[in-house]
């Protein structure tokens, strides 16, 4: 941003020229290499299904569709328009389905076609993926792509130049996703349409969106050191009316679930407690965008694998009841419970939103089994709990499913730092969201990041005041050599 700022008004074209337009080089292979995923994933997804479902056509877009990428970072789509859907809703109900069938074929066109670039297809993160992800990446050039593939209702049908869609596509679409608590999510059903929006725009138009992007991108690498806590402040803190709007429906809801949940049930099973986890409930969460975890403990199970066996029960019990509490209660903010989308599913979810705010939090409910009984402070747990979950959940082909038991654990271990330390995990999680998308050794988990930044504080001053730029760089210095590290604590409140 600094050279940014030293250069000339006429200087500004060399300034895009040499450092924000991606290499020529590698711009043709990135194009030649999606021509070859698009040809190969048109051809042969969905092509032994016992069902009618096949691919109309593969479209790219986000930045590298619009031509708008950056030097060094870039953002891609490829949407995979699928015939015989009727509706949105049916593209969410067999969403899953469709990607892991177009993992299957990304996986085999990766072992059986050639590349000029580095093609890596990335692991699942998440139980209920949008869409999955794949990178091209030159290691010479320092140049690199990413991309998510998204399956997609083909609600236009075949587009020719100058078409107009019939404005009731976008209310129909609209209301549905409205319907079904998905509000936006029809997005990628119109990426021609963005993408055509500006892909003809001339050259220059889109050599200034780069650099308005390059601008915002840089906001962070442009604030000195000592004004990170302001920035921290300013941009990351959530706003406290809207924190305070979210504990207390929280609360309601806590209240709610524990006194009405299986309160008419045949069996003993009842709440013991409903405890929040996840970044709202550990006091790290970030404006705008955040998520959390309420977590159902439940009295008289006698194991993980009871919990397991009668999840789906449970699970609409608690939807039931959610429901009822949407319906009884007020709340300052906008409460609405998602739809299921699929027959068996881990959690259940509910948004808490403000429109005014332009803020909102996405609540995952999960039923669990309450190991760890009554927790009091300085409580270890004895050794085989953990050893006896996790053989537990091995045997069942569960590995690590058994986490929502700990909730009150990993929330305790962070809930009482010191309020500057949450600040510096903020920054790290802002830096983690911005340059995820870059290439070069893959990141830890964002959850790793946290811990990280813990054990950097812990290492250091263990001071409530200290430098957040010093304590910022090093904890980027141990995410440099993450793989190398093995970190541990013995005793976590």
């Amino acid at each position: 941003m600094k050279k940014l700022r030293k250069t000339r008004a006429n200087q500004l074209d060399k300034f895009i020229e040499d450092r924000l337009l991606p290499d020529e080089d590698f711009r043709t292979q990135v194009n030649e290499a999606i021509h070859i995923i698009c040809s190969f994933l048109k051809e042969r997804c969905f092509q032994s299904a016992p069902y009618p479902v096949r691919v109309s056509k593969v479209v790219k877009g986000g930045s590298s569709g619009k031509g708008t990428t950056l030097k060094g970072l870039s953002d891609a789509d490829l949407v995979i328009f699928v015939t015989s859907l009727t509706s949105f809703r049916e593209q969410l109900q067999y969403r899953r389905r469709f990607i892991e069938e177009i993992r299957k074929q990304l996986e085999a066109c990766q072992r059986e076609e050639i590349f000029e670039v580095v093609f890596e297809v990335q692991k699942r993160r998440r139980k209920k993926p949008r869409a999955l992800s794949f990178v091209l990446r030159s290691p010479q050039l320092l140049q690199g792509v990413k991309f998510d593939v998204l399956p997609a209702f083909d609600a236009l049908g075949q587009l020719t130049r100058g078409y107009r869609p019939d404005p009731k596509v976008y209310v129909q679409l609209i209301q549905e996703c409205e319907s079904l608590g998905r509000e936006g999510e029809f997005s990628p059903c119109f990426t021609e349409l963005q993408r055509a929006f500006l892909k003809e725009r001339p050259t220059k138009l889109k050599s200034l969106i780069r650099l308005v992007k390059h601008c915002v991108m840089m906001e962070l690498s442009d604030t000195p050191a000592r004004f990170l806590d302001k920035f921290i402040e300013d941009h990351l803190l959530p706003d406290e009316d809207f924190r305070t709007q979210v504990n207390e429906a929280i609360h309601i809801i806590c209240s709610f679930l524990k006194e009405r949940c299986f309160r008419w049930a045949s069996h003993p099973i009842r709440v013991s407690k409903v405890v929040k986890g996840g970044s709202s409930g550990k006091g790290t969460t970030l404006r705008g965008r955040s998520d959390a975890d309420l977590v159902i403990f439940l009295t008289n199970l006698k194991s993980f694998q009871e919990q397991l066996e009668r999840r789906g029960e449970f699970i609409e019990e608690i939807r039931r009841q959610l429901e009822a509490c949407q319906r009884e209660e007020t709340f300052e903010v906008k409460f609405e419970v998602q739809k299921q989308q699929w027959k068996n599913p881990r959690a259940l979810s509910f948004v808490l939103r403000s429109p005014q705010l332009h803020e909102r939090v996405e609540f995952d409910v999960l039923p669990a089994f309450d190991a760890l009984g009554q927790l009091t402070r300085g409580y270890r747990p004895d050794p085989k709990v953990y050893v006896q979950l996790i053989q537990e959940c091995e045997f069942l082909g569960r590995e690590g499913e058994f986490s929502p038991c700990f909730t009150e654990l990993q929330r305790a271990f962070l809930k009482e730092r010191p309020t500057k330390l949450k600040s510096l995990i903020r920054l790290v999680k802002h830096w983690y969201q911005m340059c995820k998308e870059k290439l070069g050794k893959p990141l830890p988990p964002q959850y790793a990041l946290e811990l990280l930044t813990v054990y950097a504080w812990e290492q250091g001053s263990m001071e409530t005041r200290f430098s957040t730029a010093q304590g910022f760089q090093t904890v980027l210095e141990l995410v440099l050599k993450h793989q190398k590290l093995c970190i541990y604590w013995k005793k976590s409140i």
